[in-house]
């Protein structure tokens, strides 16, 4: 059964949806719609939240494919980086234009609401949804890579390139693994404070943010999942190896880039822009 949102927080909605000239800048109308956002996450079903997390971790696995099937295409190893940095995005442009929940994604969204109205309910509601969230994109990752192995879908030479993506990314120590989260975690909330006013534009920004993380070799939770868990079952890399040195520094990286870094930062500015401090 849904929750019944506060009386207030119930008017602050209404009104950004009737009139944005309300609040005192454009900034404030896009931090209020992304709050509004995270609010309406927080009250989905449980149910819900792990099918769309299951979905969308299942199709993260499109980007690991078409980043093998490009690199694998081109010989020139610099052109087949940069091009194949573009297969990469496609998972993440599947799961943001479907509206599929990605961990990262809503780690911002979720938190604008506790940061504007700090309470023991939201505080609950927010690690409900990241453990929900987070647990249904790895199964999701599982379920796509285990089909990877035992269904007869791709070639052999498209299978003897898959190991290679997740052995790059093993090269890097637990620092790098937790420096490159932490900026792939705040690109991914910029994108999502962008998105509100990109319009029909949202898949050219969903290309171009994705794309810089691919360039960067920025770690992310999910996307980085795919490839390295292609490895613990394929042989090649230890359980052990998974949660560290790839996962728990990659995890607190992306959590630590995307809400304290960027949300603390955002939202203080918009504090300090409303009157009385009103969020």
């Amino acid at each position: 059964m849904k929750t019944q949102l506060p009386k207030e927080v119930e008017e602050q909605l209404e009104a950004i949806e009737k009139d944005g000239e309300l609040l005192p800048s454009e900034a404030a109308v896009l931090h209020e719609t992304v709050r509004y956002e995270g609010i309406r996450v927080l009250e989905r079903d449980g149910y819900a939240l792990l099918l769309s997390a299951l979905a969308a971790g299942f199709a993260m696995g499109a980007g690991f494919i078409a980043k093998s099937v490009i690199a694998m295409h081109i010989e020139d190893p610099n052109l087949s980086f940069l091009l194949s940095g573009f297969g990469y995005t496609l998972g993440y442009v599947i799961i943001i234009l479907s509206n599929q929940m990605l961990f990262t994604e809503n780690t911002l969204t979720a938190v604008l609401p506790f940061m504007s109205h700090p309470s023991k309910r939201t505080l609950y509601r927010i690690m409900r949804l990241w453990v929900i969230v987070l647990c249904g994109n790895l199964l999701g990752v599982v379920a796509f890579t285990l089909s990877l192995i035992y269904l007869p879908d791709f070639s052999v030479d498209v299978r003897a390139h898959l190991p290679a993506l997740g052995h790059h990314i093993m090269e890097n120590s637990p620092y790098q693994m937790l420096v490159k989260g932490v900026f792939a975690g705040w690109l991914m909330a910029a994108l999502v404070w962008m998105l509100p006013n990109l319009g029909d534009n949202k898949i050219w920004g969903i290309i171009f943010i994705t794309y810089i993380i691919a360039l960067g070799e920025f770690t992310h939770i999910i996307a980085g999942s795919s490839e390295v868990l292609y490895l613990v079952f394929t042989g090649h890399e230890h359980w052990s190896h998974y949660f560290y040195p790839f996962a728990i520094p990659t995890l607190i990286g992306n959590i630590f880039g995307g809400t304290i870094l960027f949300g603390l930062i955002c939202h203080g500015e918009i504090r300090s822009d409303m009157p009385n401090n009103r969020f």
